[in-house]
């Protein structure tokens, strides 16, 4: 897949929705961040639609497996 394509299924693999327009929105907030905005794990559980009011330290988050569903077999070795 192309670069937009991991970028988006990145965000699949851990927003809450992966709805096409949240992932969108997702996306389009992300790229506004300045890096240093990019840093607080709470800020980024909030982005991905994650609750905020718990300790997001002892919040379990899992990969959907998005990201390793798009590889191609075929483009590997």
């Amino acid at each position: 897949g192309t670069v937009v394509d991991d970028h988006a299924n990145l965000i699949r693999d851990y927003a809450v929705s992966d709805s096409p327009k949240k992932i969108k929105e997702i996306r389009d907030t992300l790229e506004q961040r300045r890096p240093k905005e990019l840093l607080s794990l709470s800020d980024i559980a909030d982005i991905l639609g994650y609750p905020t009011d718990v300790n997001l330290l002892e919040y379990s988050v899992s990969s959907w497996g998005y990201r390793i569903l798009s590889i191609s077999l075929t483009s590997v070795g």
